[in-house]
């Protein structure tokens, strides 16, 4: 028997335990990698989801992460173009890949950027599941003598599916605070280089909300990085949105609009997101087919079945099929639970 196995399985049942009883917010997505520390040790971490829609990072969660500007990795993921880069993971036959001085000695990353805060190796994970990227974790270590094994991936490699059931059950499964004021609308100005030319107090707000509520978690510095994909997206003329919830449920919508000018080259706005932009990331985060969806549209819009099954040529039974459906993957009981998910 391996002798790491009863670890992997008690590591899968509390994983599979925080989705069928998540913990509040952004605890879900820490309690996830202290399970899967159980069977994979490290030191610190950096877990991110991307918005399904546009693969754009729209949230983090960290642990004694690193702290290097995210202009120097964003560089490093898109210009060096360094080893196990996420979007090429996503692409691989095993997501998970080290970061040690034996599988990849000129990496950048692992001689520059990683010593910078202590750390002498890194696993990599892409979660996806097929046909689809949700995010990936980082894990680090510092011990030069403990690097990451081809044990640890394989065992990593096992919770790939789960961890990505983390990401989009604290996207779907977390209803807004009645009680919090909803924030304003907030923008960041970026140049050329990705220096901040300037950024006002509602894109501050907003990035303390979307910091995590530990002290050596991500911080709102951390999360630019989701600014600088959005606005990276901005230039290349791709779709330039990523939609997440925020520490009070809210939704938030951060867009990016290239502008070109001498001093401003993207403007970045973060918004609250209303129904109609955030719908088409919830239905892939829920799991939605195309009519489930469509029928969706129309429930939260406050048609009846009747009126639903008269627009999409079905039938009230039909309907009342895709609604029962619906509310299973989204984990609520009725209508109204239902759309206190997406306001």
């Amino acid at each position: 028997m391996d002798p790491m196995g009863p670890s992997l399985e008690g590591a899968q049942r509390e994983i599979a335990g925080l989705l069928s009883d998540p913990p509040t917010g952004a605890l879900l997505a820490d309690g996830a990698v202290r399970a899967l520390g159980q069977v994979v040790g490290h030191d610190g971490y950096c877990l991110f989801g991307v918005d399904p829609a546009t693969g754009l990072r729209s949230v983090m969660f960290s642990r004694h992460g690193l702290t290097v500007p995210t202009e120097v990795l964003l560089h490093n993921e898109t210009v060096d173009r360094d080893a196990n880069r996420y979007l090429d993971l996503a692409r691989a036959p095993v997501p998970v890949a080290p970061l040690t001085p034996r599988d990849t000695p000129r990496s950048r990353r692992l001689h520059e950027i990683l010593p910078a805060d202590g750390y002498r190796s890194e696993l990599r994970l892409a979660l996806v599941t097929p046909g689809h990227y949700w995010g990936a974790l980082s894990l680090f270590r510092d011990d030069p003598r403990r690097p990451f094994s081809d044990q640890d991936v394989e065992h990593a490699h096992a919770l790939v599916p789960l961890l990505s059931s983390v990401l989009r059950r604290y996207q779907v499964g977390r209803p807004r605070d009645d009680l919090r004021v909803t924030q304003n609308g907030g923008t960041v100005c970026l140049d050329r280089t990705d220096g901040l030319v300037r950024m006002d107090g509602g894109a501050r707000a907003w990035l303390g909300d979307m910091a995590n509520q530990w002290a050596d978690g991500a911080v709102p510095d951390d999360l630019l990085r989701c600014v600088h994909e959005v606005a990276a997206a901005a230039r290349r003329a791709r779709p330039a949105l990523a939609r997440t919830r925020v520490s009070g449920g809210d939704w938030l919508v951060a867009s990016g609009s290239y502008v070109g000018c001498s001093d401003v080259d993207v403007v970045v706005q973060l918004r609250p997101g209303d129904v109609t932009t955030v719908l088409p990331a919830f239905a892939v985060w829920c799991g939605l087919t195309d009519r489930e969806t469509g029928v969706l549209r129309l429930l939260v819009q406050g048609l009846a079945a009747k009126q639903v099954a008269r627009r999409l040529a079905v039938s009230v039974l039909t309907v009342g099929d895709h609604q029962r459906s619906i509310y299973r993957k989204a984990g609520v009981r009725g209508r109204d639970e239902l759309v206190a998910l997406l306001v």
